[in-house]
């Protein structure tokens, strides 16, 4: 038997994505967490990764933090929103052998990962070569943002009440 789609190049760039955005998912529960309480967080924490981040980029408007911080973080969170459709495209769909015409009307074939609702929506390998960096690229700059974020608003005083770190 022989495979029509070489599906061990895909593999990596897969499981890189699926990582990046398992812990984009996380990062997105620590925010929604450290800026509600735990009865909203209750509720809140079922959204959808889409709504969190519209909520997030929201919430960010009214926390204190440094508008540098927090336009860092909204902008992350926007661009962060674009790669969406390409997580939910990966994530419930294979790759596929996909014929086409080209543009002289010769039948073609790629492979390329196609969404089985609707076929015009698809994602080719060189696209996920590009994609990928990106969204682990984003997935660092939002925790980054966010660990400044905790940093900038952290009570500095309480570190004297701990035993220890004070002399006593």
């Amino acid at each position: 038997m022989f495979d029509l789609i070489e599906k061990k190049k895909w593999i990596p760039l897969v499981g890189r994505l699926m990582l990046a955005f398992s812990s984009i998912e996380e990062i997105t529960y620590d925010i929604l967490k450290y800026w509600t309480n735990d009865i909203c967080f209750t509720r809140l924490r079922k959204l959808s990764l889409s709504e969190r981040i519209k909520l997030l980029i929201e919430l960010s408007n009214v926390q204190k933090c440094c508008l540098e911080n927090k336009e860092y973080l909204q902008n992350y969170l926007h661009e962060l929103y674009t790669f969406i459709q390409y997580r939910n495209l990966i994530a419930h769909n294979q790759v596929s052998l996909v014929l086409y015409n080209n543009e002289d009307k010769e039948t073609v074939f790629k492979e390329a990962i196609i969404s089985n609702e609707d076929t015009f929506k698809t994602v080719e390998y060189n696209d996920l070569k590009k994609i990928v960096p990106k969204v682990e690229a984003l997935e660092e700059s939002i925790l980054k943002v966010f660990l400044k974020i905790k940093i900038e608003n952290f009570d500095f005083d309480l570190i004297s009440k701990f035993k220890g770190l004070d002399g006593y």
